[in-house]
């Protein structure tokens, strides 16, 4: 019978291979909605919500703790609120972004006072697309959060757009914003957009200093094998020659044998 530790390091291992399908945040965000009243009452402790939401998705195979949804919920929120921001100024349709998951959404916050309010500095910020991987990241450009960091990605990440469909500075920014906030929301897309290429090159860079050191290497190695053959085949050649020598000194010597007889046979006549 397996210990408890065993069976402790079991769970974990299924947790962390986790990833969010389809078909588990579906139920997940079903889950979610049908406990949402009880989400919103402060006497209800959320530990216990999630845990009861975990079980919900076990029953269906789906093995994922605490933690886990409730960080996919927090990073779908940002989500969720930063897609809803961008289409209240996107008024013509142009630049508007299609997220699946948002009218489930919508039926879930739709009278909730957290969610629905005006635009902030804060959640336009969150809207600039980001190349990191930490928790305030959106899920357009980063690996899960909610999940295990070591193996699992989020395959509901919100969709990326079209360079005319993406939220660009000049739609994000609200008509009341204080120039200091503008300059602020500028600097935070800059920065970003910075980053990006550096971190591009450097992998790009490692990448290939990885690729001229294995070819190296194996170029050695051949090199090395080359070595080695030339080095029996002269071996070989010196051997042969020594065998040549002797068979020649042999040869030489039964000449003078052969000379010498026939010098005394004529002596003899």
């Amino acid at each position: 019978m397996p210990s408890q530790e065993a069976v402790c390091i079991a769970e974990e291992k299924k947790v962390s291979t986790f990833t969010w399908t389809k078909q588990a945040t579906k139920l997940f965000l079903q889950a979610y909605f049908e406990k949402k009243e009880q989400f919103r009452d402060p006497k209800i402790r959320k530990k216990s919500l999630w845990t009861e939401i975990c079980n919900i998705m076990s029953e269906q195979g789906y093995n994922v703790n605490e933690d886990a949804v409730d960080r996919k919920m927090r990073n779908m929120k940002k989500s969720y609120r930063t897609i809803k921001d961008n289409n209240k100024k996107s008024s013509t349709g142009r630049g508007r972004v299609h997220w699946e998951y948002f009218d489930i959404f919508e039926d879930i916050f739709r009278n909730d006072a957290t969610i629905n309010h005006g635009p902030t500095l804060s959640s336009m910020i969150n809207s600039i697309p980001s190349t990191s991987t930490n928790e305030n990241s959106m899920p357009s450009t980063s690996t899960d959060e909610n999940s295990m960091p070591s193996t699992s990605t989020d395959e509901n990440s919100m969709p990326s757009t079209s360079t005319d469909e993406q939220i660009k500075p000049s739609e994000t920014n609200d008509k009341s914003m204080s120039p200091m906030q503008n300059q602020m929301v500028s600097t935070a897309l800059s920065t970003s957009e910075s980053q990006s290429p550096l971190c591009s090159n450097k992998e790009n860079k490692r990448s290939r200093m990885k690729m001229l050191s294995s070819l190296r290497k194996k170029q050695l190695d051949i090199e090395s094998g080359r070595i080695q053959e030339i080095k029996k085949l002269q071996d070989t050649i010196m051997h042969s020659n020594t065998l040549q020598e002797e068979n020649n000194n042999i040869l030489k010597e039964r000449n003078a044998l052969l000379k010498d007889i026939l010098l005394e046979m004529r002596h003899t006549k």
